[in-house]
């Protein structure tokens, strides 16, 4: 709720009016009861999810702390902090002026002169948080986040003073640490290592923030998501080639490619400005500009430093290269069953015959379905196994029908690092599809969009492409929770319905009115496991995890409570380290659970144990049916236990049937939850779609609205967390994901919980 003006904090500080409000935090401008006519700005936590509660308050004690300590002219003073009717806020220096973005709006794109005056002020107050033991590192550098003082002493606005704004994301860098604590930041702004779980963020992080915020000043438009993908003086023909050169070095996608440090990028900076003293150019005529959504390029640019320059076949080569290499490095899929790897991955698999799918889409744009489907029928015959090949045939026979088809656009990962994964919806929406065209209703269109593993990428197709289009009323994706979570707000914007299918994060049932899953939260996934260990007698059970991941410490926390009711007895419960395994062996465990999801973090986590010399049964909660895992633990993940809510070699009947119609179509590839699921959820949504007079809201009505829909994977409903599918046992067998148990109804009796809250670190 908005504090009204007049209100009143700590019988002190007395509301004049709300300056701004974010995600967790509003801003507000006050005036001192004590200090007459003084103005402060104070900014209040805002958290209206019980689940992120402790979360949020953590994050803002932080920024208080971390912020009253830091003294220099670009940041803002801190007055106090205290709480006031169970709420947290931050009294602060009150800069009176606008941010960077509002400037651009307001007088255009800024003079290169001024650009480079106010970076090496930014530069600067960034190397001083990078100086600090430890380092501070920003994280959330954008116009936005930099306020410029309303002082216009001198020229061209020499007066103004830079302040760098909202340290909500700030955190200070740990070199012991393998990764953040949570991905964060802002699409365009944001490097690449903030989206990634593999990956901190340090100085350079900042840095590449820093070019994106200049790219916008120069340009007037915002930076793009795809990395590598910026240029400035197609725009900006006055602005010198050193510093187009020192801005794409900063947006490099690679840390190593760019300045190592700010000293580094401070140097540059004074060089141009020296450059800059005696010409003073006259800036381009200003204008307002709109913010656009951003632009794309198809190069990637070389690495660069002022006063260098590179032929323009250099970047074209560099892509080709890189698109080279990563077609070679992608990996096998592993088959779950008795059946030996098939070393072909399920999205190299998508990468045969691309001409000819990219003449069947111009075919079908032309109006000559029939040409497409005879392109796509060879394809199909040739490699059975190609699901895009699959869904392209189908989409011409839709269209050969001659009937309005319904559309609906499918956002998924068809390459790159979690390609191999997120192509394998495909499989269940392609099987799906045909099942429906055959029935001789309205025909069904599938749209496939790749965001490449990328989240800005998501992003830009979700908010640019998809959601524009007032034919989609329901929008399939995208493939995990990360991106499912970024884009929900912009799918809540645009009032279309998303149903993401295997996303689980607990926080996707509560990310907007129009977010849905086709998964389940894990806690039936934990039960399976805790109830094989004390079905065997073993009761002493041991818990790792990792407490700088949210998802990790309430995974352990879930299975340290399933575990004791159902009498078991936990005997050490450590994060992960070296130093804890004295104490981990101490407690002679009779079984290990390691709350871990990542493939080779849960390998090299087996590795060490086994080094240890801990040998006693493991449970974890990794991707299933994927190669990652197998071919990176070898024998060390031989006879590691996972669980899942489906098994091709289930003895369900439905289970059975669809694996029979999955091989058919598919040739000798076996069907994982994922295909499995995302075919539950393409026929779970179609009835909504074939109602006449169907709108995007009517589909958002029909599936909040829906308690239960029984599929191929069992019961679950896409607004609720049921938690009503079984879950099954599966070992890690020869390089293969066998199945161990097989419940035969519900067993738990277990209500579905809130999760509690994660770990303290230690």
């Amino acid at each position: 709720m908005t504090l009204e003006p007049g209100h009143v904090l700590l019988d002190r500080f007395v509301i004049v009016r709300p300056l701004g409000r974010g995600g967790m935090g509003a801003v507000y401008l006050c005036e001192d009861r004590r200090l007459s006519g003084k103005l402060w700005a104070i900014k209040e936590m805002v958290c209206y999810d019980p689940l992120l509660l402790k979360e949020a308050t953590e994050n803002f004690n932080r920024e208080a702390h971390m912020l009253a300590g830091l003294r220099h002219k670009s940041l803002p003073m801190i007055v106090d902090h205290f709480e006031d009717q169970g709420k947290s806020y931050l009294v602060m220096e009150y800069v009176e002026g606008q941010n960077l973005a509002k400037v651009v709006e307001v007088e255009g794109p800024l003079s290169e002169l001024q650009a480079m005056r106010w970076a090496l002020e930014i530069a600067q107050v960034l190397g001083y948080l990078h100086q600090q033991n430890p380092p501070v590192i920003f994280r959330d550098l954008k116009p936005e986040n930099v306020m410029i003082t309303t002082s216009m002493s001198g020229p061209a606005g020499e007066g103004r003073v830079v302040k760098l704004i909202d340290f909500g994301l700030a955190r200070h860098f740990d070199p012991k640490k393998r990764r953040d604590t949570q991905a964060s930041g802002s699409v365009g702004y944001a490097a690449p290592e903030q989206w990634e779980d593999s990956r901190q963020t340090d100085g350079r992080s900042d840095i590449y923030s820093l070019g994106g915020t200049l790219y916008y000043v120069l340009t007037g438009k915002p930076p793009s998501p795809i990395y590598g993908s910026h240029r400035i003086r197609p725009h900006r023909k006055d602005i010198g080639t050193d510093t187009e050169a020192l801005v794409l070095r900063c947006l490099q996608s690679d840390p190593g490619q760019r300045y190592s440090d700010t000293s580094e990028l401070v140097r540059d900076l004074l060089l141009i400005l020296a450059r800059l003293g005696d010409k003073r150019p006259e800036a381009p005529a200003r204008r307002p500009v709109a913010r656009p959504t951003s632009e794309l390029s198809p190069l990637a640019a070389p690495r660069l430093r002022p006063g260098s320059g590179a032929p323009r076949w250099l970047g074209a080569l560099m892509v080709s290269a890189t698109i080279f290499f990563l077609t070679a490095a992608l990996v096998g899929l592993v088959r779950p069953g008795g059946a030996k790897p098939s070393f072909r991955s399920l999205d190299s698999l998508t990468r045969t015959g691309l001409s000819e799918k990219n003449r069947a889409r111009q075919l079908m744009e032309q109006g000559s379905p029939a040409k497409a489907i005879e392109l796509m029928d060879g394809l199909v015959t040739r490699n059975p196994a190609d699901a895009e090949a699959h869904i392209l045939k189908q989409n011409a026979l839709a269209l050969l029908l001659g009937k309005p088809p319904v559309r609906v656009p499918v956002l998924t990962s068809m390459s790159g690092r979690e390609g191999n994964e997120g192509v394998s919806l495909l499989y269940g929406l392609a099987l799906a599809q045909a099942e429906v065209n055959q029935l001789g209703g309205r025909p069904l269109v599938l749209d496939l969009y790749n965001d490449e593993s990328s989240l800005p990428l998501a992003l830009q197709l979700s908010k640019e492409t998809i959601c524009p289009r007032p034919d989609y009323l329901v929008e399939i994706g995208p493939f995990n929770s990360q991106h499912t979570l970024a884009v929900a707000p912009v799918y809540n914007d645009a009032g279309l319905a998303m149903v993401a299918p295997v996303a689980s994060d607990p926080r996707i049932w509560e990310a907007g009115p129009y977010c849905f899953t086709g998964s389940d939260s894990n806690l039936e996934r934990l039960d399976a496991l805790a109830a094989h260990f004390t079905g065997l007698g073993l009761k002493r059970g041991a818990i790792l995890y990792d407490p700088g991941l949210t998802l990790s410490s309430t995974m352990a926390g879930e299975f340290s409570s399933i575990l004791l009711k159902r009498g078991g007895e936990v005997v050490s419960e450590q994060p992960y380290g070296e130093s804890n395994l004295p104490m981990l062996i101490k407690s002679r465990p009779q079984f290990l659970f390691l709350a871990e999801y990542r493939a080779q973090v849960l390998v090299d986590l087996m590795r060490q144990l086994h080094q240890a010399g801990i040998q006693v049964p493991t449970a974890s909660q990794a991707r299933l049916f994927g190669s990652e895992l197998v071919r990176s633990g070898g024998k060390d993940v031989e006879g590691l236990l996972l669980s899942a809510y489906f098994h091709p070699d289930a003895s369900r009947p439905e289970v059975a049937d669809f694996k029979r119609k999955f091989q058919q179509t598919f040739g000798e590839l076996d069907p994982s939850h994922r295909e499995a699921t995302a075919y539950d959820v393409l026929k779970m949504v179609l009835p909504a779609l074939e109602t006449p007079g169907a709108t995007r809201r009517s589909v958002r009505d029909y599936l909040a609205g829906l308690s239960e829909y029984v599929g191929v994977t069992g019961s679950f409903a896409p607004g609720k967390k049921l938690d009503r599918r079984r879950a099954y046992v599966v070992e890690v067998r020869d390089g293969t994901y066998q199945l161990v148990s097989e419940p035969s109804g519900k067993e738990t009796g277990l209500e579905p919980a809130v999760p509690p809250s994660p770990r303290p670190s230690p």
